[in-house]
């Protein structure tokens, strides 16, 4: 299967699903898993394979942008797919997790994507809270147990929850941005499929070939053949 083709079923597989559930519909297409077995990894490890999806398809370089939050400034920036990779722990926690709580420890696991689907309708307020709750099959017993879960399970998890320093290039202002692998994946993979259809449109008009025919071309004859239409 072509790259060209191999955009387009990734595209296809994404569209018309809940944000949430996209990332399992992208690895599924990838992996040969099942979306509701690739539910149960952790968000670390589900967003490792995203990114080494994204290096597959793009490259190792990812180019990102963030809007500074005092001067509106918008500073570009590029990251290493593979040193973001070495941000995450790749083993699991070497003894588990537990949260200190009014009553002794209280065991923890890492989230994964069905948590998050789980606590999808919660209101935003509610969320965390709900996340914790799954993660320790109990309701929380206070805020300050639901904080020092969160914090437990992002230290634990490192790539379920990054963020990047950052200094704005307009005003000097140092601040912090999240970075969502999924949600990156998603937008170049819908911004590359756009060029791409872009291209079957043009070729199609002017020449009447089909979609499967020029898909089928190189990318440098296609650009070659784009470059003669618009000539």
């Amino acid at each position: 299967m072509s790259r060209a083709e191999t955009l387009l079923r990734l595209w296809e597989a994404g569209c018309g699903c809940a944000p949430v559930e996209r990332p399992l519909r992208l690895l599924a297409q990838t992996h040969g898993e099942e979306p509701a077995d690739l539910a149960g990894l952790s968000l670390g490890a589900r967003d490792r394979r995203l990114i080494g999806l994204r290096e597959t398809l793009f490259g190792r370089e990812m180019a990102c942008v963030a809007p500074c939050p005092a001067c509106g400034s918008v500073n570009e920036f590029a990251l290493d797919a593979r040193a973001l990779d070495a941000m995450g722990d790749r083993d699991q926690p070497d003894a588990p997790l537990a949260a200190p709580g009014p009553d002794g420890p209280v065991p923890l696991r890492l989230l994964t994507t069905a948590d998050l689907i789980a606590v999808a309708g919660l209101p935003p307020d509610q969320m965390r809270a709900g996340l914790v709750a799954r993660a320790m099959d109990a309701e929380p017993a206070d805020e300050a147990t639901i904080e020092a879960a969160a914090r437990l399970l992002e230290a634990a998890d490192p790539l379920a929850a990054l963020s990047l320093d950052l200094a704005c290039a307009g005003c000097g202002q140092d601040f912090e941005v999240g970075l969502d692998p999924a949600e990156h994946l998603w937008t170049e993979l819908v911004a590359a499929v756009r060029r791409l259809l872009a291209e079957v449109h043009r070729l199609a008009a002017a020449y009447g070939w089909s979609e499967t025919a020029i898909l089928a071309l190189s990318p440098a004859r296609r650009a070659a053949y784009l470059d003669m239409v618009g000539a």
